[in-house]
């Protein structure tokens, strides 16, 4: 996790900047929803963050929650072991 994504309070640190969270689902049938979808990926998420189908958008024919889930799960990985899950080490 960046230092500006997490705010220490206390004995609690609270995750913030959610930017990259989508609402509902997002369809990417046409070559234009993914080229607009791209953009929009490209310059709102961290790529170590993304979800397997935000980096290849042929893979699925609509973003969903899942891609959350992929994300949360990447930031717990990041506060249980101190390190980014995909590091080569």
């Amino acid at each position: 996790l960046k230092e500006d994504k997490r705010m220490p309070t206390g004995y609690r640190c609270q995750l913030c900047d959610f930017g990259s969270a989508i609402e509902g689902r997002v369809d990417l049938r046409s070559a234009e929803d993914r080229r607009i979808q791209g953009e929009i990926i490209r310059g709102s998420t961290t790529q170590m963050y993304r979800a397997p189908e935000m980096v290849d958008l042929h893979l699925v024919p609509e973003l969903t929650e899942r891609t959350d889930v992929w994300s949360l799960g990447c930031c717990l990985y990041m506060l249980c072991f101190l390190r980014n899950c995909f590091e080569e080490n």
